[in-house]
C-alpha cells in the first residue's frame, strides 16, 4: 500500500493522511440504499432479455451461491442479501426512512 501511495504522490496527487472516516450513516439510510438497489437492480436485469443467465438480485444471489468458489473467492455477498430481503418502494419501512432522508 505505502508504494502505492508513493507512486501517487510522485504523479501529483495530494494525499490526506491520516483520514478520519467517521461512519454517521445510520439504519434509515441503509432502509433506503438496499431497498433502491434492489428495486433498480431487479428492473435494470429484468430488462435485458431472455437471454440473460439471471433476471433478478434472487437469480444473482443463486447464481453466486452455486459457484462460490469462483465468482466469491475473496468476499461474500451480504449486502446482496441484505436487499434482498428489503420489500417494495412501497414499503412503509422504505417510505419513512426516504422521508427522513429527504427531510
Amino acid at each position: 500500500m505505502e508504494s502505492c501511495l508513493e507512486v501517487m504522490k510522485r504523479l501529483g496527487a495530494e494525499l490526506v493522511d491520516p483520514v478520519d472516516l467517521e461512519e454517521k450513516f445510520d439504519e434509515t439510510e441503509g432502509e433506503v440504499l438496499y431497498t433502491e438497489f434492489k428495486a433498480d437492480l431487479d428492473t435494470y436485469l429484468a430488462g435485458l432479455g431472455a437471454d440473460a443467465r439471471v433476471r433478478s438480485l434472487k437469480e444473482v444471489i443463486e447464481f453466486n451461491q452455486k459457484n462460490a468458489d469462483r465468482v466469491m473467492p475473496f468476499f461474500g455477498q451480504e449486502r446482496m442479501l441484505r436487499a434482498e430481503a428489503k420489500g417494495p418502494l412501497t414499503d412503509p419501512a422504505y417510505l419513512q426512512a426516504l422521508e427522513t432522508n429527504t427531510a
